[in-house]
């Protein structure tokens, strides 16, 4: 069973670098698609 973002971002807060990483999988493309609208570049979206 997959942990909840809760449960992830708790583990990353005390080190955890698998659970970081899984938040990052978990978001990214939403992250990203919220930087481009602000940017409006896709590079520059991808560095932020």
């Amino acid at each position: 069973m997959a942990l909840s973002d809760v449960d992830l971002i708790i583990k990353a807060q005390n080190g955890e670098a698998a659970a970081f990483e899984e938040l990052v999988f978990r978001y990214d493309r939403r992250v990203l698609s919220m930087a481009l609208k602000y940017v409006q570049d896709t590079d520059d979206a991808m560095d932020i």
